[in-house]
């Protein structure tokens, strides 16, 4: 079998001709140190960029599905099949202030202080939803979701 000096010696070839390849390919400089060369930096920042746009669209795509299967239990509770539970209602704008990060900002500034109910509304319009299912999801009479609705008509101009 091998020794550990026979695998360490190995393990030191290897690295040899990783390092020898990159400086060879312009990424790094050897000197008494191993340096980054700016080609290197710029290959290494180009890396980071493709790395960040998978990563968003991963993101996107975990939001979009989350997204989908928010839509089903809100369509179902404004068909009056489901009552939205309170992890789902957390869910639920948890997603939209991650969609929209402005949003419970100018809620708090456009509108003060709001119930629960109040709260639950402004959230499903932000997700586009009329009025007339919105009485169906949350606990308010329709005049009072109407008022609400026209109080924070600003939430459907797109803000």
């Amino acid at each position: 079998g091998q020794t550990l000096g026979d695998i360490t010696q190995l393990d030191s070839e290897i690295l040899g001709s990783i390092l020898a390849d990159l400086e060879t390919k312009g990424f790094i400089k050897i000197a008494d140190s191993i340096k980054l060369s700016d080609s290197g930096k710029e290959a290494l920042q180009k890396e980071k960029e493709k790395s960040e746009y998978v990563l968003n669209l991963l993101r996107r795509q975990k939001q979009e599905t989350e997204l989908q299967e928010i839509y089903k239990y809100v369509e179902a509770a404004a068909k009056g099949k489901h009552t939205v539970t309170s992890e789902e209602w957390t869910r639920l704008m948890l997603t939209v202030d991650i969609m929209y990060p402005d949003f419970s900002g100018l809620l708090r500034e456009r509108v003060g202080k709001m119930t629960i109910p109040q709260l639950h509304v402004c959230y499903l319009m932000r997700l586009g939803l009329p009025y007339s299912k919105i009485e169906n999801i949350v606990e308010l009479t329709r005049v009072t979701v109407w008022r609400w609705s026209k109080k924070c008509s600003w939430i459907y101009d797109g803000m």
